[in-house]
Order: C-alpha cells, then structure tokens, then sequence
C-alpha cells in the first residue's frame, strides 16, 4: 500500500471527488464492475482527528468496499451505522498499541535524530498538570503531545 493522493478535508472533500479519481462509489456500480471484470480503484481512508463523529462522516461519505483506518485510538463515543458499513462493505480498523519493536525502532530514531520528536510537542506540564493536559488535548487544534516535565513546580 502506498499513497497516491492526499486530501486535506479542511480544503475540500475527497467525498466529492470519487468519480474525478477513478473509485466508484456505489456498491451495486462496483459489483457490476467486478462481475464485467472491469478493475476497481482501492481507496484507504485515514480518520486521525478522533474528534466525535469524525468516524462517522468518513463512513458516510467513503465509497463501496473501503479500508478506513482510524490512526489513533478514538476516546470519545461515536455513531456509526452498522448498516452503512454492511450496505457498503467497509474494512474499519483502529490501533490497540505500537508493538515493541516499533518503539524501539521509534525510540532508536529519535535518539540517532533521524526523527525530531520536538515537533510534535506542542506543550509542557507538571506533576500536577497531567489531568489539565488530558482536557487539553480533547480539542484537536490546541496540542499534538504534551510532556510532563518532573523538574517543573506546580503554581
């Protein structure tokens, strides 16, 4: 798998681009294909925000026999219509973890600089913060990681 096409949905919807990109959206269309043998377009979806019902637009508006794949655990509770899912044939999967070997790998990267984890921290906090810094980044466009700083007094 590799990636063809980037989309920022803040500056359109890929959902209306189905047809310009090759993917056709419909699962009876697709069936048809499929049965004509004609070849199908794979789409892959990634909903990263978390944000409540993120996972559900992107159900909404994915075409016929998608993979979505959630990139971070989704806190919050979301409606999705299970049978848009069936209707459609959608792969929907989540991460549980990293396995150790991907952070070790991330970790060795991150030491031998190959990986500026600075970049991504977008705040830091005390002993006495880590419960502030949970609310804080329930709102996806205030922080990407907040560190907790041991050296840091509380005032």
């Amino acid at each position: 798998m590799c990636l063809d096409i980037l989309i920022d949905p803040a500056v359109e919807s890929p959902c209306d681009r189905w047809s310009s990109l090759g993917v056709i959206p419909g699962m009876l269309d697709r069936m048809a294909a499929e049965y004509r043998g004609v070849p199908t377009t794979d789409v892959v979806l990634f909903e990263c925000v978390g944000a409540p019902g993120m996972l559900a637009r992107v159900v909404d508006g994915a075409p016929a026999g998608a993979k979505i794949r959630a990139g971070r655990r989704l806190m919050r509770p979301d409606t999705v219509g299970p049978g848009v899912v069936a209707g459609k044939e959608l792969d929907i999967r989540g991460p549980f973890g990293g396995s150790p070997g991907e952070y070790r790998q991330t970790l060795r990267d991150i030491a031998e600089g190959r990986i500026d984890a600075g970049a991504i921290i977008t705040g830091v906090t005390c002993l006495d913060g880590p419960a502030g810094a949970i609310t804080e980044l329930g709102e996806p466009d205030r922080h990407a990681k907040i560190v907790v700083d041991p050296s840091l007094v509380a005032g």
